[in-house]
């Protein structure tokens, strides 16, 4: 059975506290995430109504493997890392679940 969930992330483009964490994974120049997610629909919204910059990015994603996965890579740029005040993943459909983990890895092209 196909299981569809919504992933919804919230970025705010003012803090570097998130992105020099130390507990950052580094990933092989080899690395290329699983193929196992089929974007259906992503709304990428820029909001500057306060005197920060706040972005949303909501993907409507569907696990096309027939093992459930519980892995989703959303790729960012070093300069953009280096401006993420904060990051948050949830299920919009099931608040009981909670926020999901997010980690931080980092990919290393001399590896």
């Amino acid at each position: 059975m196909k299981t569809l969930a919504v992933f919804s992330a919230v970025l705010s483009v003012l803090a570097t506290a998130y992105a020099s964490s130390d507990s950052k994974s580094t990933l092989p120049s080899t690395f290329k995430p699983p193929q196992v997610f089929k974007n259906l629909n992503l709304v990428h919204v820029i909001s500057v109504e306060k005197n920060y910059v706040k972005e949303n990015i909501n993907v409507l994603i569907e696990n096309i493997d027939k093992e459930a996965q519980d892995e989703y890579y959303l790729p960012f740029t070093g300069d953009q890392m280096s401006r993420v005040g904060g990051f948050e993943a949830k299920d919009r459909k099931d608040a009981s679940v909670g926020h999901f983990k997010v980690e931080a890895v980092e990919f290393d092209p001399e590896r």
